[in-house]
């Protein structure tokens, strides 16, 4: 008996010493049907596929989901009560901690935009895809990097001092993919930042395709990578070029097949096709995903409703039909639903609750909004998410009215007061606002706030709106610029930076960012 024990003690330590000889060899182990670099691009077909796959990675929860909570923190939306939004009176507070999984995702999600861009570039410029044309291939490379200019800008709004040119307290800048061991890398300045991002757009106005077919504005143009560069501009405060080339973005918006929507509804209806979209993603079906969190968490903020009220309407203005507010707002929360044929107006035939193309549009509180009361639909997310065969709710990046704020904005700090009234006339028409704007009538010293505000109307709901109201005498630097980041959320973005000694690496970057699929 006692033999026998000694030969098994002896089979196991050999059974676990082989283990061991296995251990020291795991490195060296190769996963199974896995795509490698030297494989995942090989003709033009698997590169148009890795390129639709950085398009896709816009759709992703942390980037779509915190336009939500940009719109809390501002005071546009506040929070529906009796809804799962749990940290969601955080944002409206402005206590966001640091540890929050919001802006964790928000962050991971614009370097993967970031990292699988870099991928697609490097693979091209090694002409992995030799049946590509040259054309073709300056394209693609063209729109790799709109996008990483994009996401770059994103996160240096989000978790660097935008604002200040001569800060250090930029973003990591990422010009080529991660390694397979990553190593720390520590933030640009904001200067290096901008010039990342202003040399990206460069190429992209030059190479990026001149023209998308009109159902298909989830993809982008020369004409889009203007005009981010006009956004980027006002962010830097370059006033002079901001005006100048938001103002070429306008003028040659037609001739690639842009143009403002008459009716404001339409914008939302048509959603990702809407001819007024620079840049939205595109969400169809069961696999695609949009946002329509706005509608099941938020209602809009006592401010926001405030700025939207006619002041010529006499009696007491109703969101049963939108009467008594600039249409903008009265479109967002009215009773009623938009006329999902994309005809212009909204209500029709179709009301909320009823069936609309085969599923049910749900209606979530019907109590007049405010502060503190439940959640109410928001018409700018009309369609239900997730639906087989039907069209979702797409998350807008950029659309040709905001390039008519920009402009207006910059024009008026450059002291250009009447190409500024112009750009507002032709944004503010009836069939957008509802409301008779004079803008002739705004003296020089109030157009400034006027466009503020209509700016707040146009776009809250939208784009990570983030604004600082001049009446809390406050300083405002490009308040026009959607996600503008006040001094407490600075702050805890960049204690959170410091906490990771500058080295904004590792598990929070890296190892989420080198997925190709």
């Amino acid at each position: 008996m006692k033999k026998r024990y000694s030969v098994i003690i002896i089979l196991m330590l050999l059974v676990g010493l082989g283990s061991c000889d296995l251990m020291n060899r795991i490195d060296e182990i190769e996963p199974k049907h896995q795509q490698e670099l030297g494989n995942v691009m090989t003709d033009s077909a698997s590169a148009e596929s890795l390129l639709r796959n950085v398009y896709q990675q816009w759709r992703g929860g942390g980037i779509a989901r915190s336009q939500m909570y940009m719109s809390l923190m501002s005071g546009a939306l506040v929070k529906g009560q009796g809804n799962v939004l749990v940290n969601g009176v955080d944002y409206q507070e402005n206590k966001v901690k640091a540890e929050d999984l919001t802006v964790g995702e928000m962050y991971k999600d614009y370097y993967k935009v970031i990292n699988i861009a870099n991928v697609v570039i490097e693979l091209l410029e090694q002409n992995m895809a030799p049946d590509l044309s040259v054309k073709r291939k300056e394209e693609m490379i063209a729109e790799c990097k709109f996008h990483r200019a994009m996401a770059h800008f994103g996160l240096l709004r989000s978790f660097g001092q935008f604002y200040d040119m001569n800060s250090r307290f930029g973003i990591v800048v990422r010009e080529t993919s991660y390694p397979s061991r990553p190593v720390a890398q520590a933030r640009a300045s904001v200067k290096d930042v901008y010039t990342s991002v202003l040399n990206d757009l460069k190429y992209a106005v030059e190479k990026a395709p001149k023209n998308i077919a009109p159902d298909k504005h989830y993809y982008i143009s020369r004409l889009t990578a203007k005009a981010l560069k006009a956004k980027v501009l006002l962010c830097m405060g370059n006033y002079p070029e901001a005006e100048s080339v938001a103002g070429e973005v306008i003028r040659e918006a037609s001739g690639y097949g842009y143009e403002l929507e008459e009716v404001y509804d339409n914008v939302f209806v048509n959603s990702f096709n809407s001819k007024e979209v620079l840049f939205a993603t595109y969400c169809f079906g069961m696999t695609e995903l949009g946002s329509n969190e706005f509608s099941y968490n938020t209602t809009y903020g006592s401010y926001t409703e405030q700025i939207s009220l006619d002041p010529d309407f006499e009696g007491e203005p109703s969101l049963d039909f939108g009467e008594g507010y600039d249409w903008r707002f009265g479109y967002a929360y009215n009773m009623f639903g938009p006329d999902l044929g994309g005809n212009g107006g909204s209500g029709g035939d179709v009301e909320w609750g009823g069936d609309v193309e085969g599923y049910t549009l749900a209606r979530y509180g019907v109590s007049r909004g405010g502060d503190n009361v439940q959640a109410r639909t928001n018409n700018k997310y009309p369609y239900p998410d997730m639906v087989a065969g039907s069209k979702g709710n797409t998350v807008f990046f950029l659309r040709l009215a905001e390039m008519y704020y920009i402009n207006a904005e910059a024009a008026i700090r450059n002291g250009n007061y009447d190409p500024a009234r112009s750009s507002l006339k032709s944004v503010l028409t009836n069939g957008r606002t509802s409301l008779d704007k004079d803008v002739d009538a705004v003296p020089d010293n109030a157009l400034l706030e006027f466009t503020r505000k209509n700016k707040w109307i146009e776009l809250f709901a939208e784009n990570k709106i983030k604004l600082i109201d001049t009446a809390e005498n406050k300083e405002v630097k490009v308040f026009c610029d959607a996600h503008y980041m006040d001094e407490v959320f600075q702050n805890l973005i960049l204690n959170a930076v410091d906490a990771m000694k500058d080295q904004l690496v590792g598990e929070r970057t890296i190892t989420v960012t080198t997925t190709l699929y």
